[in-house]
C-alpha cells in the first residue's frame, strides 16, 4: 500500500519548503521537494565567469555559506562534466567537503 506524505511548510531560516512522498512498507519509494523563495542566484550568476560561482553563491545565506559555495562547484562540475581526481576526492573527504551531511541547510 503506497501512502502519501506531505509536509508543508518545512520552515527554514528564510523562505518555506514543501516535502512529497510516496512511503510503501514504511520506505520512502520517491520524494518531490518545492521550495518557496527565489532568490535570484541564477540571475547574479548569468555571463559571469563560472568560477567565480562559489564566492558569489556562498552570500545568498547567512547560516550556510559553506554549503551553497560547494553546491556551486559541484554545479559548476557538473555542468562542465569535470571529474576532480582521486587525490582530491581523498583531500575532501578527509576536510569533510563531500559529505551529504554538510550540505543540508
Amino acid at each position: 500500500m503506497v501512502e502519501r506524505l506531505v509536509i508543508d511548510p518545512v520552515t527554514r531560516i528564510t523562505g518555506g519548503l514543501r516535502v512529497e512522498a510516496n512511503v510503501t512498507n514504511n520506505r520512502i519509494t520517491e520524494a518531490y521537494l518545492a521550495g518557496t523563495t527565489v532568490r535570484g542566484v541564477e540571475l547574479i550568476l548569468a555571463g559571469r565567469d563560472p568560477r567565480e560561482a562559489w564566492a558569489l553563491t556562498q552570500r545568498i545565506c547567512g547560516s550556510c555559506s559553506v554549503a551553497h559555495g560547494i553546491a556551486a562547484v559541484r554545479a559548476v562540475e557538473h555542468a562542465l562534466d569535470y571529474s576532480i581526481s582521486s587525490s582530491s576526492q581523498l583531500i575532501e573527504g578527509l576536510l569533510g567537503n563531500r559529505g551529504s551531511w554538510w550540505l543540508g541547510c
